[in-house]
């Protein structure tokens, strides 16, 4: 299940010491958002927001890697605090808005 956020821009110190921003969504992934409801809406298929998986491994587990398909949006992406990956430029208004399609493939090691 991922935290979904719309309309915010998060990075991981919006997440510090425990702390959560309000008004999130719990939505299992993946989906498009436009069967989400948002303070009583329906959301459009335009618009900006914030996606948060924690994902919780077993202790023998020395490293991992994450595939990211194509996006066909502008999109930054944190693995333990660190961006490890942008695609075009995210912007709350649609004209700054730069979409860009790439895809990523990432290898990090667990922290013990």
């Amino acid at each position: 299940e991922w935290e979904f956020y719309f309309k915010q821009f998060l990075i991981p110190d919006d997440f510090e010491n425990g702390e959560q921003p309000s008004q999130k969504l719990i939505k299992n992934i993946p989906s498009t958002w436009n069967d989400f409801i948002w303070e009583d809406e329906k959301i459009k298929s335009d618009g900006y927001a914030t996606y948060r998986l924690k994902i919780l491994l077993k202790k023998d587990y020395t490293d991992r890697a994450l595939l990211f398909s194509s996006f066909s949006t502008a999109s930054r992406i944190w693995i333990d605090g660190k961006g490890i990956f942008a695609s075009g430029k995210v912007a709350r208004e649609e004209k700054e808005h730069q979409p860009s399609s790439r895809n990523g493939y990432f290898h990090f090691p667990v922290d013990k």
